[in-house]
């Protein structure tokens, strides 16, 4: 997490960096500790391809939204 604030703070000193990488290092922590087993489940229930699909899906969605952020004036 703490990187990842490093992170947005390398970009600039605004505040919408530091919430970018704030943003950013929270939802690694999410994904690992709720995410990943969830993805696990599905995996396990729905086979390897919609697993893939569904955490492709997950994270392009973040990562757009997430834009919106970073170019934030």
């Amino acid at each position: 997490f703490a990187i990842f604030l490093l992170i947005g703070a390398w970009h600039g000193n605004e505040i919408h960096f530091l919430l970018w990488g704030a943003l950013h290092g929270g939802a690694l922590l999410l994904e690992k500790r709720l995410l990943y087993p969830l993805g696990q489940k599905v995996k396990v229930r729905f086979g390897k391809g919609i697993a893939r699909i569904y955490g492709t899906t997950l994270t392009q969605s973040f990562v757009a939204l997430a834009w919106i952020l970073f170019f934030w004036k």
